[in-house]
C-alpha cells in the first residue's frame, strides 16, 4: 500500500485508477503496459473462475442427484453467466451481483458453521494430511489465490474518496 500511495502523492493531476497512475508515471507506454497486463490478469481469472465452477458443481449437482457431465457445465456457465457479464454496457449493473455473491458468501459461511456444529459423523479413514506433495495441484491451485485479489482495482477511487486520505485510514479502511 505505502508504495502505491507514495506514487499516488507524486502525480500531477487526479488519479482514479491503476490505469492512469501508469499512464502519469511512463507515459502512453505505461498505459499500454497497463492494460495488456490487465487483460492478462482478468482472462486468468475468468478462466479460473470457470476451473472452479467445472470442478465443484458437476460433483454438487451428481450429490444431489442431477448427474451432468463437466463439459455441459462449462458450456452453461460460459453462455448464461461469463458472456452475459462481459458484454455489460454500464459495470454498475454488477452492484446487484455483487450485492448476491455476498449473500452466497454468507449461505456458505452459515453453512461451513453449521456443519462445524454438527461435528464429524464417523472420523475419515486415513486422517487427511495438511500438505498433498503434488506439484501438479499446486499449479493449478497457484492462479487462484494470485486472482483472488481482484478487488484492489478500486483502491484508488476509495482512498481518494476519503475525507482526509492517509496510509493509515485507508489501510483500515481496507481492513474492514
Amino acid at each position: 500500500f505505502c508504495l502505491l500511495f507514495a506514487s499516488l502523492q507524486l502525480t500531477k493531476k487526479p488519479v482514479r485508477s491503476y490505469e492512469d497512475l501508469a499512464e502519469s508515471a511512463m507515459g502512453r507506454m505505461g498505459w499500454y503496459t497497463y492494460n495488456i497486463a490487465t487483460f492478462a490478469q482478468s482472462y486468468g481469472a475468468c478462466l479460473g473462475y470457470i476451473v472452479v465452477v467445472g470442478d465443484i458443481l458437476p460433483s454438487l449437482l451428481s450429490e444431489m442427484g442431477l448427474p451432468v457431465e463437466r463439459s455441459m457445465v462449462l458450456l452453461i456457465v460460459t453462455v448464461f453467466v461469463i458472456f452475459p457479464l462481459a458484454a455489460l454496457r454500464d459495470f454498475s449493473a454488477l452492484q446487484y451481483a455483487s450485492a448476491s455473491a455476498v449473500l452466497i458468501y454468507l449461505a456458505f459461511a452459515g453453512t461451513l458453521l453449521a456443519l462445524f456444529i454438527q461435528g464429524p459423523e464417523s472420523p475419515p479413514e486415513p486422517p487427511p494430511t495438511l500438505v498433498k506433495p503434488d506439484l501438479a495441484a499446486i499449479s493449478r491451485a497457484a492462479p487462484l489465490s494470485v486472482f483472488a485479489f481482484q478487488c484492489a482495482t478500486s483502491l484508488f477511487p476509495i482512498y481518494q474518496e476519503l475525507r482526509d486520505p492517509t496510509v493509515e485510514r485507508i489501510t483500515r479502511v481496507s481492513a474492514i
